[in-house]
């Protein structure tokens, strides 16, 4: 689809019009999505009263929690170098090692990693909230990424749908 929209429209548009979509989704929320009126809620004693200060003061005590600092560097270990596979070397990749089109790569290759990680990123959250252990997640998560990872890099040549299969698999690892 972008491949298409691209050869209508500079990426530049492209650009300002993901913008305006942005912004148009950004009111919708805001005329639609309301908190509960402290009526109906009648049963739930202690709602707090919403303010700038106590966000703020909530965002603190959050980044004075070391998991959190943890599970961001994790997330930025895991996403780092396959963003900057996708984004910048995957097409003259397997253009040169693979000798797989431009257009393939494009198209089917690069989307199918950031649609694993759509996929992935939800399915992980669930599944450590289910068992009860992150660290496991993790665990699986970075030795799965990177034995998919190396399998993509030192055998380009593989089948394509097999190619589309193992990137897709690196993103819900990774995600």
């Amino acid at each position: 689809i972008l491949e298409k929209m691209l050869s209508v429209i500079s990426w530049q548009h492209a650009w300002w019009y993901a913008g305006i979509l942005g912004l148009v989704i950004f009111q919708i929320t805001l005329l639609f999505v309301k908190d509960h009126p402290k009526q109906k809620l009648r049963h739930v004693k202690n709602i707090p009263n919403a303010s700038w200060k106590k966000l703020f003061f909530d965002l603190v005590d959050i980044l004075k929690n070391y998991q959190f600092i943890l599970n961001g560097l994790i997330g930025c270990i895991l996403l780092l170098p396959i963003s900057v596979f996708a984004n910048t070397w995957a097409n003259l990749f397997f253009q040169q090692a693979g000798n797989v089109s431009n257009h393939l790569v494009s198209n089917y290759l690069v989307p199918a990693i950031f649609l694993g990680m759509a996929v992935g990123g939800p399915i992980a959250g669930i599944m450590s909230e289910v068992i009860g252990r992150r660290r496991i997640i993790f665990q699986i998560s970075i030795m799965a990424s990177a034995i998919l990872f190396s399998l993509i890099i030192l055998f380009p040549v593989l089948d394509f749908n097999i190619l589309i299969a193992l990137m897709f698999a690196l993103g819900l690892f990774t995600g």
